[in-house]
């Protein structure tokens, strides 16, 4: 049965306005295909596309933020009139003209796009349907100057799981397929190919080493054909030959030079003649994803993790960016270095945790006894001494006090920290754990496994630093550790005080998610399936005898989930709950739930941060919300939300948000990438020294560019005045001319007329006195 389906066509300009607040890192090193126009190399990956001029040595880069409607890519292919064409995850196929800087978007709704072939003037595109069986392929034709959608093909003779590649070979239509090679005519306008007796499937039956086709090229007069077990070919005449070439190996990408077919086979290119037989190896370090060959018979290869790279003169290129898209927490601390871990709650990936600095990517992972499971990082913390603590699951914790790392974990056994850039890998020795740093935390179930699960951090009202020990077998929970004078922790284990079943804190359903402290020293401790525990210690950390303990539960509160993923107290003292089932409120007497209009973008919640301002960030599986300071959550207007619909972040499956008032710019981490805000929410000042406005001059009536006033102080109040004064606008929160750190006025007056050419001046200025004050030159069309 044919699936339903939508297709959309749409032209958009390479700089789109919402995206110019954004900016998204990812990692482009994992190349899942490549293409050569003219002299430049055309490489895309989960992370999106970068392209090499082989002469100039130039690189660009394309994601989300400058022309791409999707970075998870999966192939791209150039056509005869000098345009490069992307196919990726969620249906999206962009034509780009280089020339021009002009993108066309092609989009199906449902599918993922997983290979591009381009013959004449025809585009065959290979996708998946999301939620059902089989594979399809569709069509597009050029007409007058852009690709027209023009078929959609479903009903082949048998269920496919997989379409690796397509080829056309003696006007007919080949499809490399996990169940043997399919074939019918190309010509669609005589054949109807959602006929399924219009197509043939070669098995093993009819020759074929193997029934999963991998990769297909078409060279000297024969459709090359690479299998899990070798090489095979298709003759003029229709039928399978093979002849036995490389039987065992598992062949995943064809291409040809001049002279001979290039055969790839994990890390290796093999040069093979059909009239000479094998003309050389070529091994490499990394696995072979792609094979292009330029116009000086050089041939470019793309690497698992490893960029591209060119052979014969050397060259390599790897891009910088984390080791891996998926990041699950992230902060800059205050020497402007990122942190960010790939771990997430539950799952133990060890893929350990990120470091940007002065302009370098390091990925940190570990090896040895006990030591990996420090790359499963999942919570990273800065407290006031300028330490970053790296909260792991299984592996204690790592702390960097700006110089050196120490641990606490509970085993004594050597170990490697592997720090890896795109370039180097260093390993750095680790001696065994000192017994000072022992003994602190608690293991999980069986002692000998050594496996302390650690979740979260938090500094006190008393200045200690509180940490959760999830899980712990001995059922201390929540551990409290003073510092020294130093800035360390005090490592004299009298000093520790511990909190959990002593304490009546029952974790019958999972661990400890987050914690966080009210304004009346109260502990809220969030779980992962018992809710929420407020402990009131009263003070005194050693006796337990005068400690209260209360408790939320979806079974005694307006609570919608027992799951809790984030706490976090506002200016005004207000705690907000991050659940799986959406976000709370508790004002000190009330429980609230938050939604539709009046709530986040999605339910799932991960993380709430409050910046300074008050203004609420929440990451959700839906988007990007900011509840505005200053404004009830029950107000209109109060929420706003960013997705990839309507902005340039680069996932709607938000894990984590540092406000980073320092930078005026807040870090997103997703689960495609990390996304840069710089908008108006993140911009916010403390003065009005670093004001911006602008266009100067501005222009009224040329593409309803918009006159925006940047980087003002809260709350700001701006008038809009002619040269003697007079009032011609007034920019208010209230009327959402104002939002965050920015005014925004359209060039007309309080009558809704546009104003005239002429000299105007802005005022900026709070309650508190302050004010700034500029010219804007405008010229009326």
């Amino acid at each position: 049965m044919l699936k339903s389906f939508l297709f959309l066509l749409f032209i958009i300009n390479q700089t789109l306005a919402q995206f110019q607040d954004w900016e998204s890192i990812t990692n482009m090193n994992d190349i899942t295909d490549t293409a050569i126009l003219n002299n430049t190399v055309w490489a895309v990956s989960n992370g999106g596309a970068f392209s090499y001029n082989i002469q100039t040595t130039e690189i660009r880069k394309w994601t989300n933020t400058n022309g791409l409607q999707s970075i998870k890519l999966q192939s791209v292919v150039v056509d005869k009139h000098e345009h490069v064409i992307f196919g990726g995850k969620d249906g999206f196929i962009q034509d780009y003209t280089p020339v021009t800087n002009e993108w066309t978007n092609l989009t199906f709704e449902g599918v993922d796009v997983n290979d591009l072939y381009i013959k004449d003037d025809t585009l065959w595109v290979a996708t998946e349907n999301k939620g059902l069986p089989g594979k399809t392929i569709a069509t597009f034709v050029r007409k007058n100057g852009q690709y027209e959608f023009n078929d959609f093909f479903v009903n082949f003779p048998d269920l496919i799981s997989s379409i690796n590649e397509i080829a056309i070979f003696n006007k007919r239509v080949w499809l490399a397929t996990d169940i043997g090679l399919l074939s019918a005519p190309s010509d669609f306008t005589t054949v109807t190919l959602s006929d399924p007796q219009n197509w043939v499937l070669y098995t093993t039956a009819d020759g074929l080493p193997h029934q999963n086709i991998l990769s297909l090229s078409v060279f000297e007069e024969k459709l090359w054909l690479g299998t899990n077990n070798g090489l095979a070919y298709v003759s003029n005449e229709n039928s399978i030959e093979n002849n036995g070439l490389f039987t065992g190996a598992e062949i995943t990408h064809i291409g040809y030079d001049e002279d001979n077919l290039l055969v790839a086979n994990g890390s290796q290119i093999f040069s093979y003649s059909p009239s000479s037989g094998l003309q050389n190896t070529s091994i490499y370090s990394k696995n072979i994803t792609s094979l292009s060959v330029d116009s000086n018979n050089s041939i470019w290869s793309g690497h698992t993790k490893g960029g591209i790279f060119n052979k014969e003169n050397n060259i390599s290129i790897t891009l910088e960016g984390p080791l891996e898209n998926h990041v699950r927490f992230i902060i800059r601390d205050d020497n402007d270095r990122i942190w960010a871990s790939s771990g997430k709650f539950k799952l133990t990936p060890t893929q350990g945790y990120y470091l940007y600095n002065e302009g370098i990517w390091t990925n940190y992972t570990y090896s040895g006894a006990s030591w990996n499971k420090l790359g499963n990082t999942n919570y990273i913390h800065q407290d006031r001494f300028k330490n970053v603590w790296l909260a792991t699951w299984g592996g204690g914790i790592a702390v960097f006090n700006g110089q050196s790392y120490n641990y606490f974990h509970n085993h004594q056994h050597s170990g490697t920290q592997i720090a890896t850039t795109k370039d180097t890998i260093i390993h750095n020795p680790i001696s065994p754990i000192s017994t000072d740093y022992q003994g602190f935390f608690s293991h999980v179930g069986d002692p000998t496994i050594d496996y302390e699960v650690i979740t979260a951090f938090t500094e006190g009202p008393n200045g200690r630093l509180w940490i959760v020990n999830s899980y712990a077998s001995n059922g201390n929970y929540i551990v409290s550790a003073p510092y020294n004078s130093n800035g360390q922790l005090d490592l004299s284990p009298e000093k520790w005080a511990y909190f959990g079943i002593a304490d009546r804190i029952s974790l019958d359903e999972g661990g400890i998610s987050s914690i966080a402290f009210d304004d009346f020293g109260y502990l809220w401790i969030g779980t992962n399936g018992d809710g929420i525990y407020i402990l009131n210690h009263n003070n005194t950390l050693f006796n337990k005898g005068d400690d209260e303990l209360f408790r939320f539960q979806s079974s005694n509160s307006a609570l919608t989930s027992d799951k809790i993923s984030s706490l976090a107290k506002d200016n005004d003292g207000i705690m907000w709950i991050g659940t799986e089932g959406g976000i709370h409120s508790y004002d000190g007497l009330n429980l609230f739930r938050h939604f539709g209009e009046n709530g986040p973008a999605n339910d799932v919640i991960s993380q709430v941060v409050t910046d300074e301002f008050n203004n609420k960030w929440i990451a959700t599986s839906g988007g990007l919300t900011i509840l505005k300071g200053g404004f009830s959550a029950f107000e209109t207007g109060a929420w706003t939300t960013y997705t990839t619909e309507n902005s340039g972040l680069i996932s709607n499956t938000v894990y984590s948000v540092f406000v980073d008032k320092k930078n005026s710019e807040t870090l997103i981490g997703t689960e495609h990438g990390i996304s840069i805000f710089r908008g108006s929410f993140s911009e916010i000042q403390d003065n009005y020294n670093n004001v911006q406005a602008g266009p100067n001059p501005f222009i009224i009536g040329d593409k309803n560019t918009p006159f925006i006033i940047k980087k003002l102080k809260e709350n700001s109040i701006v008038k809009i005045l002619d040269i003697n004064g007079n009032l011609i606008r007034q920019l208010t929160t209230k009327n959402k001319q104002v939002e965050g750190s920015r005014a925004t006025w359209n060039g007309k007056d309080n009558n809704g007329n546009s104003v005239s050419s002429g000299i105007y001046l802005f005022l900026a200025f709070t309650e508190d006195g302050k004010s700034v004050a500029g010219k804007i030159a405008v010229v009326r069309k």
